[in-house]
């Protein structure tokens, strides 16, 4: 049977009204509830803002689909209740494979319907977007800000341009749905034609 999964579907705004997004994906259903796989390189209780955003989103999915949280360990890695957690260690050389091996065991295990990427500039980006793909499953970016043009032209030469160059466009164009935080962000990407 086929379900219409709306993702995301409303949020506050500063007005206090609720935006709506464009953004529904088809998804075949076999059980009650939709697998959905979240990305994040760091889920720290030192990273307040992260850490917050991502443990409500998370709570709040958990209490209606199977939700699964994929990060690396740190000191201070937190847990969400309803939220199966599966830790990583970081690669720490570019030709270390272990974390893509792991993590595509991780995922035929699992079987998430969906995969969703938070963050942006870590290459590890690059290889869950490229497991997604591997493994044909529909695949979100949030950037979370970190592709506006003043995060662009920080360091551009030094940092972000190598990166995007080695991975980061990639993992842009691999995903399915680029997900905005605010109409500004979506202005941005909009302009910059990645997806």
């Amino acid at each position: 049977s086929m379900r219409l999964a709306k993702y995301g579907t409303t949020w506050p705004t500063n007005s206090g009204t609720q935006r709506q997004t464009n953004m529904t994906l088809s998804v075949t259903r076999y059980e009650n509830n939709m697998k959905v796989l979240h990305f994040i390189t760091s889920i720290d209780s030192a990273d307040i803002y992260p850490t917050e955003y991502m443990s409500a989103l998370l709570r709040c999915m958990g209490a209606h689909e199977e939700v699964h949280l994929a990060t690396f360990r740190s000191p201070g890695a937190i847990t969400v209740e309803q939220v199966e957690t599966h830790l990583f260690d970081y690669p720490k050389r570019l030709t270390d494979k272990s974390f893509e091996h792991n993590f595509s065991e991780m995922l035929s295990h699992t079987c998430p319907e969906i995969i969703h990427l938070h963050g942006c500039w870590d290459r590890t980006l690059w290889t869950v977007a490229s497991q997604a793909r591997e493994h044909d499953i529909p695949l979100i970016l949030s950037p979370h800000g970190a592709l506006e043009p003043a995060v662009m032209r920080a360091f551009f030469l030094t940092r972000r341009l190598p990166r995007l160059v080695a991975y980061q466009y990639r993992t842009a164009l691999a995903a399915d749905v680029l997900l905005s935080s605010t109409q500004e962000e979506e202005d941005n990407l909009s302009d910059m034609l990645w997806n």
